[in-house]
C-alpha cells in the first residue's frame, strides 16, 4: 500500500491528548514543538502481516 501527504504544518500545543499521556507531555514539553513538511511525501507499506481483525487504520492529519 502506498500513501501520500501534501506539504503541510501540525503544531504539537492544537493536539488533543487523552488524560492517561498528559503528565508525559507535559514532562518533556511536548506542546513548544512544530512539524513542518514543505514538500509531499509518498510512503509505502507492507501489507504482509495486516491487523488480527482485518482493519487498517492510516492517521494522516495535517490540518495546520
Amino acid at each position: 500500500m502506498q500513501t501520500e501527504c501534501p506539504p503541510c504544518r501540525a503544531r504539537f500545543g492544537k493536539f488533543e491528548t487523552e488524560p492517561e499521556f498528559r503528565y508525559e507531555w507535559e514532562r518533556y514539553e511536548l506542546w513548544r514543538y512544530d512539524s513542518a513538511v514543505e514538500q509531499r511525501v509518498t510512503r509505502a507499506h507492507s501489507m504482509a502481516n495486516p491487523s488480527e481483525n482485518g482493519v487498517i487504520a492510516l492517521l494522516d492529519d495535517c490540518d495546520g
